[in-house]
């Protein structure tokens, strides 16, 4: 009895963190595309100036408010606030800014110069 009980407390747990890391993937994932985009659109009207560090605020910026509107969706709707869902939109917002603008900077000195 002690065997099974220990399995499917086991299996319980493994099944909300397999949920808790898709959450934050996800979490991870919206903001990366969200980071890329408005970094991409920033430097692309930047006319030709190097905006890296705005481009890159304007990305992770988005992150920022996307995570928080989506966060505070979810308490008003008697879900909890949840700071590492946030942290997850953030830092992948971060990061596909600069992704972005690496990327950029690679296709302007191979094709421009």
């Amino acid at each position: 009895m002690m065997k099974k009980l220990i399995t499917l407390w086991f299996i319980s747990i493994s099944s909300m963190m397999n949920a808790q890391v898709t959450d934050k993937v996800a979490h991870f994932g919206v903001g990366y595309v969200a980071g890329s985009i408005s970094s991409g659109v920033t430097l692309i009207n930047s006319n030709g100036k190097n905006e890296w560090l705005k481009s890159i605020s304007v990305g992770t910026a988005s992150g920022i408010i996307l995570g928080t509107a989506k966060e505070v969706y979810d308490y008003k709707n008697n879900g909890p606030f949840d700071w590492k869902d946030l942290g997850a939109t953030v830092l992948g917002s971060t990061l596909g800014s600069i992704t972005i603008k690496i990327s950029i900077n690679r296709y302007e000195r191979k094709h421009l110069i």
